[in-house]
C-alpha cells in the first residue's frame, strides 16, 4: 500500500514511529514480542522506501532506560541521518504502567542526540553556569557583610540621601551601598532615604527609588538640584 501512495503521489508527507535498531531480536522486544519477521522485513521495506522517495518525511524514536541502549540509539540515529528525531520517554504517557522503564536524564539525553562536540560543549556550559552560581552567592554574602558593617556607621532612624543606583539591579540579588540600607530596614535599625533622580538617565528615579518602594522602605525621589537643600 505504501508503494502505491508514493508512486502514485498521494501523500505529501510520511511520518513514521522506528522503536528499536532494525535487528528484530531488539525491535520485537521493543513492541511487546507480538510481531513476527515477516512484519518485521515490512518495517524495513517501509524505511526503505521512504528514505528512497522525493516525499518530504520524518522518523521517531521514543526511547526509555531499560529498553534502549545510549550506543544503540546513536547507532540508530547515524543510519536514519537528519531527519530521525529522538525523544525521551515521558512516565506520565504511558499504556501499559507494568512497564519496567523510566526516562533517561536530561544529561544522558542530551548525550545521546547531541554529536561528541555539542554535547561537551553543553556540558562546559552547565560547568560555567555552575561556577557563575557559586560566584553569584559569594558575591551576595559579601554584599550582606558589607550592608552589616556600613550600618554599624549611621545611628539608628538615620536619614541618607543616594545618587544614581548600587543596589540589587546594579550588583548581585542584595546590593552594596543600598545592601546598608536594606540591611538596616530588615533589622529594625530604622532609616529614611531621599533618592536624588540622577540626571541624565535617571538611575535614582526609575531604579533606586523603585527597588525601595518594593522592600518597602520610606523613600522620597527629589530632583538633583534639591540635593543641598536637603542636606
Amino acid at each position: 500500500m505504501l508503494k502505491n501512495l508514493i508512486s502514485n503521489k498521494q501523500i505529501d508527507f510520511i511520518a513514521m514511529d522506528i522503536k528499536h535498531l532494525l535487528d528484530f531480536k531488539y525491535y520485537n522486544k521493543a513492541v511487546g514480542n507480538w510481531i513476527d519477521e515477516e512484519v518485521f522485513n515490512k518495517i524495513q521495506l517501509s524505511i526503505t522506501l521512504i528514505r528512497n522517495s522525493t516525499i518530504d518525511y520524518e522518523f521517531r524514536t521514543t526511547i526509555a532506560k531499560g529498553l534502549h541502549k545510549k550506543e544503540d540509539i546513536k547507532r540508530l540515529k547515524e543510519y536514519l541521518g537528519e531527519k530521525h528525531h529522538i525523544q525521551n520517554f515521558n512516565p506520565e504517557i504511558v499504556l501499559n504502567p507494568d512497564l519496567k522503564i523510566k526516562p533517561f536524564t536530561k544529561r544522558e539525553f542530551d548525550e545521546i542526540i547531541l554529536k561528541k562536540e555539542e554535547t561537551e560543549k553543553a556540558i562546559r556550559k552547565i560547568n560555567q553556569n555552575l561556577e557563575d552560581l557559586e560566584k553569584a552567592k559569594e558575591d551576595i554574602e559579601k554584599n550582606k557583610r558589607i550592608g552589616e558593617l556600613g550600618s554599624q556607621l549611621l545611628p539608628n532612624n538615620a536619614v541618607v540621601i543616594t545618587h544614581c543606583n548600587a543596589g540589587a539591579l546594579a550588583t548581585v540579588d542584595y546590593g552594596t551601598a543600598l545592601g546598608v540600607i536594606r540591611y538596616m530596614h530588615e533589622n529594625g535599625l530604622g532609616i529614611k532615604v531621599y533618592v536624588d533622580e540622577t540626571r541624565p538617565y535617571l538611575q535614582g528615579a526609575r531604579l533606586t527609588a523603585w527597588e525601595l518602594v518594593r522592600l518597602g522602605i520610606d523613600v522620597t525621589l527629589i530632583s538633583d538640584n534639591m540635593a543641598g537643600w536637603v542636606m
